[in-house]
């Protein structure tokens, strides 16, 4: 319901409120005014807030009233004395309630007993504790009644026996309590969720729900009960539409890393777009943010609300075409100072290593010793043999005999399995606590917040740490009847070490390369404790710089020169760092100026500064120094070095990002009321200006004490040109100078104008129109590509206002509304003008260019045309309501890579080359199943679909690339923007190798022979057809207990499969054993026989990596969340001067349920390249919520 005011807390005078009350002189005339309008010009010559049910207010006879010199008390009575409405005052705030009908008491005879009158006092709290004033306290069938005071506080006296009190509140939910003897009863209300969710936030604008034509979703603070710190992670189950796209990665290192590694990962609607951003747009109180979500903390949220169509797209322009959140935080209340604290700590076990379903040691050594004997040359060429690997290379050449040979690997199957060392040495349980601190109070005139939060996280590898603080401070002035201001702090520091185990590559995002590049048998320490001399399994060269060497040349290269080159994951923990320290500051104020009755100004300006400093550190002792070093260093007489061209030092890279943004905006906003007719217009204007600047640094040679660096000639490591101290080992090529030394900038200018009008009839008829023009600076000088008008018209109709409605008692709430509008995107990677990058060649060592962008004269904005149906409903009295939606989105014009005649100077070109289509609905449904006494059950049901299709893209140049369609690289027509294509299987052949059906429609076993794409077959997509969400919550007395359901269909994944083709590091899969390995095998197994890497029967065997018969469904359901929280009892927390106190305990991802029979985890899982990463684990949270 619309408040005109909704809190006035704080406001106690050194002066009796009601002495000021008779004392106060009116002086003012309207004519067939609104009650509305009359109660608004009281409020402008005193200094009285009202509270009142709009609903109540609305439905009163317009009146015509004249005062001089009248007392607030005479104005009062004549302008309510003809409606059912009466007023209570309380300090600084008119309360205005109907009055109560009851039937005339009984004359009692005058032998009856005198009835003795009870006096029930208490104290009326909200859910956190905080002191309600005004509320109604009422003895129910009479016009007995009181109010609470500033704090909160009651007396109420009556003579009836059995008495019931009834306590209300605007926005708050009643309750009644029977009368058995108390002389205390305190109470505590609770927020009316269908009442708060009656107001939409655009950002612009503040919209009643009757009066809104756009598909919006609201999530309250209240909403957001889970416990898990990111919030994104408290969002889910909360909004339908929204989806986290996470999915395809199997990121299950996302709970360890910092939330902006993790900023853009939510879609709304299914993907609109090639380009790289296809995230929302974020909208933090008012002002567009550069810094994302993890800029907020989600304590200081009051309300998020998620604008999905064209309606709202057209509100905040080209940035907004994935969708708008709109983040309302938390405001300072007019109160005395209410201190509040939560903390929560959560406990994530270690990864269990046994999900990633790999061989053991042993299976390992005998499926190498076939791969060898099939192909020794594979292993002769092999630039970096492991123990094994020069075994039998050393066996072949006959520099040892057949018994040496079976004693070295029986003495490497005798050492067993590393997993154990591994899980002892590299992993440790996860750690995540936070601490959230919070004061909020103020006067009449000023009101304030300032929240403080430190949150820390660490775990999943050893040597994973991320520690953060957000401070905030919101502060609001009344300057007078016509000027408020707001005033806006945030500030962010963040400090993130990551693993040196951990390694971010493609098939990879959610577990380290480390882990299985590293061969089974080789440990990481010795018996003794010492660290082991391994293989170079893994590349821990700096900068790339280096390359490996065999165990033998390593252990030359220490002998004669007495440099370790010897690889071992512990050494580089203990000598490396990576990592970042970042900073972000966002300061805003805005004010509104009440020009004249119903017309505003609002003016806001926003500064944001944020800055990201990422250092990778690499000591002296690190080996992959010493391989660096060695590597181009040219030696001497007598283990002496002549030439070192990598200086003898540390090596650090340097990598600072410093961006900058500011917006100024100013908007006129005009509200009319004329009896039936409802008029509300916004207009404005908006500049705006982001610069980005990027700069990276090396430092070689460097002395850690006195942070002195040692020149190097760059240009003298271009090439082939090793020394000969790693001649043995493999080439490098270096590339440019690019890879140390950079510097980029970014400068974006935006200039806006936008206006939005809505007019309503008789609360029944909503028509709303609203449009921007953006001019953009990307697009170079000419206004053709600059300038890009973006609109959109909605229609509502509230059924349930219809007169024929009003005998279906059971109907609360029905609203149609449809919005249709065009809306842009600028997509980057392409701009009309010509766009060459500068670099110094390290070939030549000069000034190179290179096209990065060629002129093209028809690039234009991409263009979103959307259409929307929705339907909310109501029903038995608010118990059960809902929404569905459904909607159209074609985006045409979309920018996206198209191959080129070579002859033209470039292979691919960015044009708008294609046309994407997302269409679907969205279903909420919730209510409460039983409230019986002290017993709640409420529950609450998301669904929602989205089929994404690229309806039209010109790729008639791809016609001979089939890895292209099966990595990814590009979209296929008709199909989805991330559909997964396969071979279609044909079996193995008698010879063990992999076939499948060429372009001829025949079986093959020749992959290079595989041209053009006509023979893959589309398997379906990595993304989530349908999503869906079911949450339950019980209360009873002091007990809460909620669980969080959600599903995931229609979607696909590759399944892991062993890599036959011979690698002597990484570990393959379990079923390796199950392979082809006689004729005949080829009836039971499709597991084809040892390859040779590089060779065409190993190439053959992505055939059967890329086959149909390995794509499984990546549906599941999973119990996210079981919430437990126990209120601590009034009486209790009274003794220790606490308003209110919670103990919470969260259990999150304690069961699942998967259609695929391998034991995948689709969330666990790299759908597109079939790669598990680390199990998603079972994690238990803790935590206590007081308010002082």
């Amino acid at each position: 319901m619309k408040l005109s005011v909704f809190l006035f807390l704080l406001g106690i005078l050194s002066v009796n409120a009601n002495e000021i009350f008779s004392q106060t002189s009116l002086n003012f005339r309207m004519e067939k005014a609104s009650v509305e309008e009359v109660l608004e010009q009281i409020q402008q010559q005193c200094s009285y807030d009202f509270i009142y049910d709009y609903e109540y207010v609305n439905e009163l006879k317009a009146v015509s009233v004249e005062f001089h010199d009248a007392s607030l008390d005479q104005v009062l009575y004549e302008v309510l004395r003809n409606t059912n409405l009466d007023y209570r005052v309380e300090d600084k705030m008119i309360v205005l309630f109907p009055r109560e009908i009851t039937k005339p008491v009984k004359t009692e005879s005058v032998n009856s007993p005198v009835q003795k009158k009870k006096i029930i006092t208490g104290k009326v709290t909200d859910n956190d504790g905080i002191p309600l004033p005004g509320v109604s306290v009422v003895v129910k069938g009479t016009t007995v009644g009181a109010a609470t005071d500033i704090d909160g506080n009651y007396s109420i006296g009556f003579e009836v026996d059995k008495a019931i009190l009834v306590y209300s509140f605007v926005g708050m939910i009643a309750q009644e309590f029977v009368y058995e003897g108390q002389t205390v009863l305190n109470v505590t209300l609770f927020a009316d969720a269908e009442q708060m969710a009656e107001v939409i936030v655009t950002g612009y604008q503040t919209i009643s729900k009757e009066r809104s034509t756009g598909s919006y979703a609201i999530v309250k603070a209240d909403d957001m009960r889970s416990m898990e710190t990111s919030l994104q992670s408290k969002l889910e189950g909360l909004t339908s539409g929204v989806l986290n796209s996470s999915f395809g990665d199997g990121n299950s290192m996302a709970s360890y890393l910092p939330d902006s590694d993790n900023d853009n990962r939510l879609i709304m609607r299914g993907i609109s777009t090639m380009s790289e951003n296809s995230s929302p747009l974020v909208v933090i109180d008012g002002f567009p943010s550069s810094e994302g979500l993890s800029s907020v903390n989600p304590n200081d949220i009051e309300q998020i609300t998620f604008l999905k169509d064209a309606a709202a797209a057209s509100i905040w322009g080209s940035q907004s075409s994935n969708g708008v959140i709109v983040i309302t935080t938390k405001k300072g209340t007019q109160s005395k100072p209410k201190v509040s604290y939560k903390f929560t700590h959560q406990y994530i076990p270690k990864w269990d290593l046994d999900y990633l379903n790999k061989a053991s040691a042993d299976e390992m050594i005998t499926f190498l010793e076939e791969s060898f004997e099939g192909a020794p040359a594979a292993y002769m060429n092999y630039w970096a043999p492991t123990e094994l690997g020069t075994l039998m290379q050393d066996y072949k050449n006959g520099v040892i005999t057949e018994a040496v040979y079976n004693a070295g690997v029986a003495e490497l199957r005798a050492r067993g399995d590393n997993y154990g060392q591994i899980e002892d040495e590299l992993l440790e349980a996860g750690a995540i606590q936070q601490h959230d601190l919070s004061i909020q109070g103020g006067t009449e005139n000023i009101s304030y917040r300032a929240a403080i939060n430190y949150m820390k996280k660490s775990g999943g590898y050893v040597g994973n740490e991320n520690e953060k603080i957000n401070i905030s401070m919101n502060n609001d002035f009344n300057i007078n009847s016509r000027l408020k201001a707001s005033l806006g702090i945030n500030f962010m520091y963040e400090d993130v070490d990551y693993s040196p185990v951990y390694a971010a590559e493609p098939g990879y995002s959610g577990r380290s390369a480390v882990v299985d590049r590293i061969t089974p048998w080789e440990m990481l320490k010795n018996e003794d404790g010492s660290y082991a001399n391994q293989s170079s399994g893994y590349l821990s060269a700096p900068l790339g710089l280096g390359g490996s060497y065999p165990l033998s040349h390593s252990q030359s290269l220490l002998d004669t020169y007495g440099i370790n080159t010897f690889s071992n994951i512990l050494n580089d923990i203990d000598h490396s760092k990576r990592g970042y320290e970042s900073y972000m500051t966002r300061l805003k104020a805005s004010f509104n100026y009440k020009i004249i009755e119903g017309l505003n100004f609002n003016g806001g300006v926003q500064y944001e500064k944020g800055s990201r400093t990422d250092k990778s550190y690499w000591g002296k002792e690190h080996r992959g120094v010493a391989q660096a070093r060695t590597f181009f260093a040219i030696g001497g007489p007598n283990g002496t070095i002549a030439e070192d061209k990598i200086p003898e030092g540390a090596i650090q890279q340097i990598n600072t990002g410093d961006n900058s943004s500011y917006t100024i905006r100013g908007t006129l906003n005009y509200t009319k009321e004329l009896g039936k007719h409802s008029f509300t217009a916004l207009g404005g204007g908006e500049i705006s200006k982001r610069y980005s600047e990027y700069y990276k640094t090396s430092q070689f040679g460097l002395d850690t004490k006195t942070l002195i660096e040692k020149p190097m000639d760059i240009a003298s490591l271009s090439g082939f040109n090793f020394g000969t101290l790693g001649s043995y080992g493999y080439s490098y090529y270096f590339g440019n100078y690019d890879d140390f030394f950079q510097l980029t900038s970014t400068d974006d200018r935006y200039a806006s104008y936008f206006g939005n009008f809505a007019y309503t009839f008789d609360n029944r008829y909503v028509f709303n129109a609203s449009g921007r023009i953006d001019n953009f600076n990307l697009y170079g000088g000419e206004s053709r590509f600059n300038k890009k008008p973006l609109w959109a018209l909605g229609a509502g109709w509230n059924v349930s206002n219809e007169k024929f409605m009003e005998e279906i008692e059971w109907l609360d709430h029905l609203k149609f509304t449809y919005t249709y509008g065009s809306n842009g995107n600028v997509a980057r990677g392409a701009i009309p003008e010509l766009q060459i990058s500068q670099s110094i060649d390290s070939y030549h060592n000069g000034l190179a260019g290179t096209i990065s962008s060629p002129k093209n004269a028809s690039l234009k904005w991409e263009e979103t045309i959307t259409n929307n149906l929705k339907l909310d409903f109501g029903l038995f009295n608010s118990k059960l309501s809902g929404s569905i939606d459904f909607y159209h989105r074609k985006s045409k014009d979309v920018l996206s890579g198209k191959e080129i005649d070579p002859t033209h100077g470039l292979t691919r070109v960015t044009f708008n080359n294609g046309t994407i289509v997302n269409k679907g609905f969205e279903f909420e449904l919730g209510g409460t199943v039983m409230e019986k006494g002290d017993f709640y059950w409420g529950t609450k049901f998301l669904l929602s679909y989205n089929h994404n299709e690229v309806v039209d893209i010109n790729t008639s140049t791809r016609s001979q690339y089939p890895e292209d369609l099966l990595r990814g690289l590009y979209s296929a027509p008709g199909k989805p923007t991330n559909g997964l294509y396969s071979f279609q299987w044909a079996g193995l052949n008698e010879q063990g190798h992999a076939q499948a059906i060429d372009q001829n429609g025949e079986a093959s076993s020749s992959y290079i022979d595989m041209e053009g794409t006509s023979m893959l077959k589309f398997s379906g997509t990595v993304v989530p057809s349908w999503v869906s969400s079911f949450t339950t919550q019980f209360k009873y007395k002091n007990y809460e207990l909620s669980a969080l359901f959600v599903g995931s269909f229609g979607n696909i994944m590759r399944k892991d499969v062993p890599e036959i083709a011979i690698d002597e590091v990484y570990r393959p899969h379990a079923d390796i054993s199950k392979r082809w390995k006689k004729p005949g095998d080829e009836n039971h197994t499709n597991i084809p026989k040892v390859g040779t890497r590089y060779t065409e029967p190993a190439l053959a065997n992505y055939l059967y990596a890329y086959a149909d018969i390995n794509v499984v469904s990546a549906d599941y359901i999973k119990l996210r969340e079981v919430n437990f929280i126990y209120n601590f009892p009034k009486k209790f927390l009274s003794s220790l001067s606490l308003g209110s106190a919670q103990a919470m305990f969260q259990v999150t991802n304690p069961l699942k349920w998967t259609k695929n029979k391998d034991g995948i985890d689709p969330e666990a899982m790299d759908m597109s390249f079939g790669k598990r990463q680390m199990p998603i684990m079972t994690s238990y949270t803790v935590g206590l919520n007081i308010n002082f």
